[in-house]
């Protein structure tokens, strides 16, 4: 067992021939576009300022020089972003008969056959080929799923995604690296995500749908939590879609307002078309791109129902997807987040606010959490341990190192540690300490579909 390592650290389906035809017309633009730049550039060469100047020309001359340079450099642009925008839609296309062949063959009859699911992948360029490769390796080693090795590899191909999805765009490197993380910052494992949104949404497996609270239970009172395991055990367990999602206690004090702790489970189902459930694929696929996943949302009506509002004091825990919904909700800032605690998250790439105790905890054999990308929260304690040594990996769960009677064993590391990480879950347990009344409510919360529901108590 290893030790304890800290640091700081609604889319619309859209025919396939739609999406060729409207590419082309792109890549018409851009050809007519450079075309014209061309010829103005041919006319710059001749009608330069110091020819211009020599003949005696008006200004207004000097001034349609500058223009002609400008229109130019427009065009220019033009012919850049329109053949981007025209390879994109014609990549769309090509994925949407892609996904749904390897949906069909992954799901379609269990596992399927690998090697036509990689094939399909492979169409989709080096990204599909990471997929394709990853899984291929990890089915027919399940050890190798849970090696650090792996797992460092799939976590740096996530981060590199979105440079493999633009070159195969066409898009010119030195180009993809002045908007990707060397550069601006404009792409990166979102840009990625949200591409296999669109192309999910194209057949069905994403459909950013509302959501609706349909069970509320009675409050009962509980003790005040304390420490990361304690926190930890909180956490809800509902399994395909049986069972409350969140569970929010409130704090209750003499002479101040009231404080929130919102507790929120990991991924309910698997099913990875869009089911009823808010916590599903579906939703794990959001919370890469931005806050608009169905189980971020469940967390803010959860967070509403129970009486807080943007000025409480809001404390939010979660393990696997609910931690990457509590992050999305913390970046937000919709609430006066005081403190965050994420077991097995895949939380790497959303902006945490940086004046807050944050506490990330991932295991380094642990996919799950690596599937977020590099941990770029600087400013949280950042824990990891490693929970296997080498291969000697059980090979009767999927990935055996994101299991929360792993992370529950961490989290009891964590409550008998020093130092800064003692000092932070410390500053997590002051927001509990002088309750007068703690109490505890489960909320269940399900997709609106267009049938009517009718939300009660439990």
């Amino acid at each position: 067992m290893g030790d304890l390592v800290v640091s700081g650290g609604a889319t619309t389906a859209v025919a396939p021939e739609e999406l060729e035809r409207a590419g082309v017309l792109l890549r018409r633009l851009s050809a007519e576009a450079s075309s014209i730049a061309m010829e103005l550039a041919s006319i710059d060469r001749i009608a330069t300022r110091a020819t211009l100047r020599e003949m005696g020309a008006p200004t207004s001359a000097l001034e349609a020089e500058n223009d002609i340079a400008q229109a130019t450099i427009v065009l220019g642009e033009v012919t850049v972003i329109a053949d981007l925008h025209g390879q994109a839609l014609q990549f769309a296309a090509d994925g949407y008969t892609t996904v749904e062949q390897f949906v069909r063959v992954m799901f379609g009859s269990g596992m399927g056959d690998l090697a036509s699911a990689g094939g399909a992948l492979s169409r989709l360029g080096p990204l599909g080929l990471i997929l394709a490769g990853g899984a291929a390796a990890a089915a027919s080693n399940p050890q190798l799923r849970g090696h650090p090795f792996f797992v460092n590899a799939v976590r740096e191909s996530v981060m590199s995604s979105d440079d493999a999805l633009l070159g195969y765009l066409g898009v010119p490197r030195v180009v993809s690296r002045a908007l990707g993380d060397e550069g601006l910052g404009l792409t990166g494992a979102s840009t990625t995500a949200a591409v296999l949104a669109g192309l999910g949404g194209a057949v069905g497996l994403v459909r950013n749908t509302p959501v609706r609270l349909t069970a509320e239970s009675v409050p009962t009172e509980v003790r005040p939590v304390e420490g990361a395991e304690g926190r930890l055990d909180r956490v809800p367990t509902p399994t395909d879609g049986d069972g409350a999602q969140i569970t929010i206690e409130r704090y209750e004090y003499e002479g101040k307002p009231d404080a929130f702790i919102a507790y929120v489970a990991g991924t309910a189902t698997f099913d990875p078309f869009v089911t009823d459930e808010p916590l599903d694929m579906e939703s794990n696929v959001l919370n890469m791109v931005d806050g608009s996943s169905a189980s971020a949302e469940a967390l803010r009506q959860a967070l509403t129902a129970a009486g807080a509002d943007a000025s409480s004091q809001v404390q939010l825990v979660g393990y696997s997807q609910g931690g990457a919904a509590d992050a999305r909700v913390a970046e937000s800032g919709e609430f006066d987040v005081q403190g965050i605690l994420t077991f097995g998250s895949p939380t790497g790439q959303i902006e945490l606010p940086t004046d807050i105790p944050a506490i990330l905890v991932e295991h380094d054999d642990d996919l799950v959490a690596a599937l977020g990308g590099r941990q770029d929260n600087e400013s949280a304690l950042l824990v990891n341990r490693r929970v296997y040594d080498d291969w000697q990996v059980p090979t009767d769960e999927p990935v055996p190192a994101h299991l929360r009677s792993n992370y529950a064993e961490t989290a009891r590391m964590m409550d008998a540690s020093t130092g800064e990480l003692r000092s932070t879950i410390d500053a997590l347990d002051s927001l509990t300490q002088g309750a007068t009344r703690v109490t505890s409510t489960n909320y269940e919360f399900e997709r609106v579909t267009g049938s009517a529901s009718v939300s009660g108590r439990s």
